[in-house]
Order: structure tokens, then sequence, then C-alpha cells
């Protein structure tokens, strides 16, 4: 893994990352706020799917930061290594419950372990973040475990 890979450069809503074999891209906040507000950080998603068909309406990401919506926060896999992310804009402190999807509709969202979730609703599990007073980029887990693959 490069030190490009790792690095992450916060720049207004976006953050940047870099491949040397590519141009820099930079990924844009999905959701509606237009700024990372004093009560907000921007919190970088990432799901491993390289052990996964990816469906051909693309990977996604819901939770309570977003409405649960399965459709609207679409993931990209910037590099083709088989890792899909997305920025958001959450407020500080809060806790944030989200599943990722391989598509776009229920059906289709990861059977989260119980031993790295936490219960929701419906008798499954959700996985769980506490937003601390700084953006960060969550650790890459693959899709439907409790680390990466």
């Amino acid at each position: 893994m490069t030190l490009c890979k790792l690095f992450i450069v916060i720049v207004g809503l976006s953050l940047a990352s870099c491949n040397p074999e590519k141009e820099e891209e930079t990924i844009t906040s999905s959701n509606n706020n237009s700024s990372i507000g004093a009560d907000s950080v921007a919190i970088k998603f990432q799901v491993n799917m390289s052990n996964m068909s990816i469906d051909s309406s693309g990977v996604h990401l819901a939770g309570s930061m977003q409405g649960w919506d399965p459709d609207s926060t679409g993931m990209t896999d910037f590099d083709e290594d088989g890792i899909y992310s997305v920025v958001l804009v959450v407020p500080k402190n809060d806790t944030i419950y989200f599943k990722y999807i391989n598509g776009n509709e229920w059906g289709t969202d990861e059977v989260v372990p119980e031993n790295c979730g936490v219960m929701n609703e419906f008798g499954g599990f959700n996985r769980a973040y506490i937003v601390g007073s700084s953006s960060q980029a969550l650790p890459v887990i693959c899709f439907g475990e409790c680390e990466d693959c």
C-alpha cells in the first residue's frame, strides 16, 4: 500500500486521495451540507468489495446520517482496487448507524455480524460509529465482515 493511499488531505468539503498511476481524484461529500461547519466533520466510509460480484446498480451506503435511503449515497472505487468509498459530513460527537449495500435496495444490504454490530429493530445488526470532533477515515471493512478481507 502506498503512502498516498494512507494520507488524506482535507480541503474544504473534499477529501483528496492520490494514486501514483492516475491523476489525483477528489471525493466530495455526498450529502447536502454545503460546508464543514463548527458542529460537523467529514467521515470517509470504506468497504472492501473484492470478494463480491458488484451489482449493476453499484455499491451504496445507507444509514442514520442520510435517512436510511439505500439508493441515495453511491460509493466509488476510484483506483479499481475493490475498495469503495464515500465522504459524508455528519454532526460532531454523534453516533451514526449504517450498512453497506451491494446494489441500491434493501435485500442487497450486508449481513453485519453480531460481534461487530449493534442490534436493530429488524432483528439484525447495523454498523455503528461514534463520531468525534475531527474528520476521520473509517477503517476499510470487508462487506459483511468485521475486518478487512
